[in-house]
């Protein structure tokens, strides 16, 4: 299933691109349902950098969903390649709770916008396999049900990481 968000930040874009970049432990702080960010890696490239980062998600979750629903399982790697300038960047994430049963991968795009601000185009594919035999004789439902609600909840988060990269910034000018 595809996904895109094309939206706007506040700010120049070599500002955006150094926060996204290089500063997303920091920005973590300023995302709602994100617990933490931690860097793991961090290489350069002969046209780039590669970067590392293990999220940790945080989320109020109903009583009875508290019983299934561990934290590891909220819990994603993101691989990102970024190109020379920073303003493009391949990415994939893995699951590790889930392994192998989750794909989901794509790009992000950051240029520049009018009044000095920065468009952030986000998008992707997700395809989500075997989730450990989650839903018994109804796994394959609740797997379509589960990419259904990734789908619109990958967007909306990534959204959510825009506005609080702005509120970085403009707490952070430097």
């Amino acid at each position: 299933m595809h996904f895109h968000l094309d939206t706007q930040i506040r700010q120049p874009l070599g500002k955006v691109s150094l926060a996204v970049r290089d500063h997303m432990c920091d920005v973590a702080k300023y995302i709602p349902d994100i617990e933490s960010i931690q860097e793991t890696e961090r290489a350069h490239l002969p046209h780039g950098l590669r970067i590392v980062n293990l999220w940790q998600a945080k989320i109020e979750l109903p009583a009875l969903a508290r019983d299934f629903v561990k934290p590891e399982m909220l819990r994603w790697i993101d691989t990102a390649q970024w190109d020379e300038q920073g303003h493009h960047c391949s990415w994939h994430l893995e699951l590790p709770y889930f392994e192998g049963a989750v794909h989901c991968n794509g790009q992000t795009r950051l240029e520049p916008a009018i009044l000095n601000r920065t468009r952030v185009v986000f998008e992707g594919n997700l395809k989500i396999g075997d989730l450990k035999g989650f839903g018994g004789p109804f796994s394959g439902m609740v797997t379509k049900v589960v990419e259904g609600v990734m789908v619109k909840l990958i967007p909306e988060n990534f959204k959510k990481i825009s506005h609080a990269v702005e509120q970085f910034l403009a707490e952070h000018p430097h």
